[in-house]
């Protein structure tokens, strides 16, 4: 089986956000102590999973670093090293230490739909990623004034492209704002044209939405050749919040049926 994830170049996205959080060390809307969050899962899991699907967010919660007197490093033991290899081995280990359960749980849902999860327990493993920043902000990104947020995802938004780059993941779901879809994706390219898969007219005690919820994929290219298709739901206050647990799973079953229509035999899980 040969590995997904390049772990000697997934050191140089490593050190860049070392890089971008001591930088901004000191600024009031910065969490510290923190530390920069690169991805959020296990890696072996994620690598041996078909196919490998990665979560996408805007950037790591403050909630991630509790304040003192509570250990800010309880989700995270000792990821404030300087050694980088072991930094990647506690990013790894998130999902085994009292993880932010209540935010991923609305992505876990669709990703059961999916046949994988984040906690391991299935036979497929994702990683959760953010697009506009590594580093945990207070307040929350979307309460970050725009002299704030442009600057950050300048800086995020490459890396992140970077870090997928080194995962190269068959599957990318997103629920963020069009509006960082639009900033951040534009340098994956060719990208293909969003296609709505499904449309979720009614709410869950079968009334009819006002405004219904659609899910949209489209392809992009990695430099490997490597094609990933994104799929990307509207949010809420939590990812696809405007879903019931059932509508995620559902969603997560069509995005997994549209990649193994149209893309499996391409990439490099369909020739395992």
């Amino acid at each position: 089986m040969k590995r997904l994830v390049d772990r000697a170049a997934l050191l140089k996205p490593a050190k860049a956000a070392r890089k971008q959080f001591e930088a901004h060390r000191g600024e009031k809307w910065l969490v510290d102590p923190a530390v920069p969050v690169l991805f959020f899962g296990n890696l072996a899991g994620y690598e041996a999973s078909c196919p490998p699907i990665a979560t996408v967010g805007l950037n790591p919660s403050h909630l991630e670093f509790p304040s003192p007197p509570e250990d800010p490093f309880m989700r995270f033991p000792n990821a404030d090293t300087k050694d980088v290899t072991a930094y990647l081995s506690v990013l790894s280990s998130y999902f085994g230490h009292c993880p932010y359960r209540s935010w991923f749980a609305s992505y876990e849902k669709a990703l059961h739909g999916m046949g994988t999860t984040y906690y391991g327990e299935e036979k497929n493993t994702a990683l959760h990623t953010d697009i506009g920043s590594v580093l945990p902000t207070n307040p929350t990104w979307s309460r970050l004034g725009d002299h704030i947020r442009k600057p950050l995802i300048r800086e995020g938004a490459p890396l992140w492209r970077c870090l997928i780059e080194c995962l190269q993941p068959d599957i990318l779901l997103s629920s963020i704002a069009w509006q960082w879809m639009n900033d951040c994706l534009i340098e994956l390219e060719p990208p293909g044209n969003w296609e709505v898969i499904h449309t979720f007219k009614k709410k869950k005690d079968g009334s009819p939405r006002s405004r219904p919820v659609e899910t949209k994929v489209r392809r992009h290219a990695l430099s490997t050749g490597n094609q990933i298709l994104f799929a990307h739901v509207p949010a809420a206050q939590t990812p696809m919040g405007h879903l019931s647990n059932e509508q995620k799973r559902q969603a997560g079953r069509k995005i997994l049926a549209h990649w193994q229509e149209t893309m499996k035999g391409h990439c490099r899980c369909g020739t395992r």
